[in-house]
Formats: structure tokens, sequence, C-alpha cells
């Protein structure tokens, strides 16, 4: 079966001088002249308007300063936008890329995603703020004199995700589950939400749809510069695959390395085919399921000397 080829623009401009050449033959000179007439006004317009302009020097050089400017600023702003746009970037090239991408469930399912990305880029800066003024990462549990677990990391964050008031009825010398703590933990706190997720309680309590990685916000307190292996290629938190603990519940913490959407008990989203993760870097990236076991554990080390590359997991 044979494709009929349309005129391109050069070819329609040949077949259009054609006709006017031949009428012209043929005595019909109108066309012609119109169109020299055409070309010809023009021209005597510009040349009009060119005498009458008048050359001002510190007009001009005014405007090509404010240009020159303009356009540095431009480029500055272009640059900060693609520095931060990693994140919504790969969003759009999934969302644009996704089967019936255009269904009303798949659109949901798209903005679920991104809210929950937000609420790690959110819980994530909040860990680099209380970096800053502890001087050391949160830990992932605090603990009386006998070991007994009283907060977690979630509690300890409340100041920093602007629930400074919820944070003040909290009594930390007493364990999140005595009596006079119970009304707090029944508080939802929405960064703590995943959209994605079907659990909105845990038992009476409020949900926490995320996790802290047990290799960085374990029982050990570690600081940033702890991180050997670069926070750009060490997980800190990430979306929980099921078994969801209440926000207040100590030991908020799993394993990366049992893989995404392989456990409940690990990380992950079962309406998507992997889950998103905050960095220590304060990066909140998407990383497949089907990533690389060994990659995955390397990512979930804070100081296992691995040598990363981005490609290794994108």
């Amino acid at each position: 079966m044979t494709s009929r080829k349309s005129f391109t623009r050069i070819g329609l401009l040949v077949v259009i001088a054609i006709i006017v050449i031949v009428l012209f033959c043929l005595g019909f000179s109108a066309p012609v002249e119109m169109l020299a007439w055409l070309v010809i006004g023009w021209a005597l317009h510009l040349i009009r308007l060119a005498k009458e302009l008048v050359f001002d020097g510190d007009a001009t050089l005014l405007a090509a300063v404010a240009l020159g400017l303009f356009v540095v600023g431009l480029h500055w702003l272009a640059q900060k936008w693609r520095k931060g746009s990693t994140t919504s970037g790969h969003q759009s090239v999934w969302l644009a890329t996704a089967p019936k991408w255009l269904d009303a469930g798949s659109l949901r399912l798209a903005a679920a995603r991104t809210q929950s990305q937000n609420n790690l880029k959110q819980i994530g800066l909040a860990v680099l703020n209380y970096h800053d003024e502890k001087k050391h990462l949160p830990p992932g549990a605090t603990f009386d004199a006998d070991a007994r677990p009283l907060h977690s990391w979630a509690t300890l964050l409340l100041p920093y995700v602007e629930q400074d008031r919820l944070f003040n009825r909290i009594d930390l010398d007493r364990p999140w589950t005595d009596a006079r703590n119970q009304d707090v933990f029944a508080t939802d706190v929405p960064i703590y939400v995943n959209p994605a997720a079907a659990e909105t309680k845990v038992g009476l309590l409020a949900p926490c749809h995320y996790a802290a990685n047990v290799h960085v916000l374990g029982a050990t307190v570690r600081r940033l510069s702890d991180i050997t292996d670069g926070p750009a290629n060490t997980i800190i938190f990430g979306e929980a695959a099921g078994h969801f603990k209440a926000w207040g519940q100590p030991l908020n913490w799993r394993d990366p390395a049992l893989g995404i959407n392989k456990t409940p008990h690990g990380f992950g989203n079962p309406m998507m085919p992997g889950a998103s993760f905050a960095f220590a870097d304060g990066s909140v990236r998407f990383l497949k399921e089907n990533i690389s076991p060994e990659v995955l554990k390397a990512l979930a080390t804070p100081a296992g000397g691995e040598r990363l590359e981005p490609r290794d997991w994108e």
C-alpha cells in the first residue's frame, strides 16, 4: 500500500510561482503588479520610518544593559528550576507514560504520589533542621533508664513540621502509651499520611504511613558526618508497604534491604510498581520495585563503602 505525500512549504511556493508566471505570460499581469507594489510599498514605508528615527546613545545603552540583566536573570532562574525539578520531572515522565494516564483513577494516583513525595520532602527537611539545632540526627526512638521505648522519631519531629502545639501537649517523660498521652496520639498529622494508603487509623490511633531506615535512624544516634557513603546515596525514610504503626509508636523503622513491595513489613506502595524515598540530603526519589537488591542494600547503609552512580537505580 503506497502513501500519498503532501506538499512541503517550498513545493507549495514553487507551484504558486509557476502559476503566477504562467498567468503573466498569458497576459494576466495584475497579480504580479499587485505583489510588486506590495513589496515596494513596504520598502518605502520602512525607509520613511528610518529617516524619522533619532538615535539616543544613553537610551540605547540603558536598553542594552536592561536586556542583558533580563537574560542573565532568566538564565539563573532556569538553572535554579532545573536543579530543583528532578522529582517533578520524573513525576511528569511517569504520568505521561503511565497506561491510560488520562483516566480519572490514574490522575488521582498521580496526585497521591505527588502528595506523598511532598510529605517525604517535608519530613526530610525537618530532619535536616533538627540536625542543625541538635547537632545530630533524631534518634529512631527514645528510651527510659530501663531501656523501655518512650517516643518515636515522628514525635520528636513535630516542632519541625509546624506541629508545635501538638508537641507541647505530650509528656515526653512518660511512655507514649500513658493515659495522659493517648488523646494526642489519636490526632492525625497530615504530613504523616500517605493518601495512597487505605488505612486511616491504627486501632483508635492516628497512623504514620512512613518509616525510618533502621540503619540510619535506629537505636544509635548518628550525625550527618557519620554518613560516609554520602547523604545523596543514603535512604533515611520511605513509604511503608503495610503493617502501619501509629505515628507516636516507637521503633517505627524498617530495613530497605527487604525489598520494595516484597513484604508488608518492609517499604513499598501496593498501588505502584515501586515506592518513594527521602534521602539524607533532603531529596526525594521514586525507586522501582525491580531495583537490584545489591543497590538497594547499598542505599540503605550509611557507611558501607559502596560506590554508586545515579544510573544504578534510575
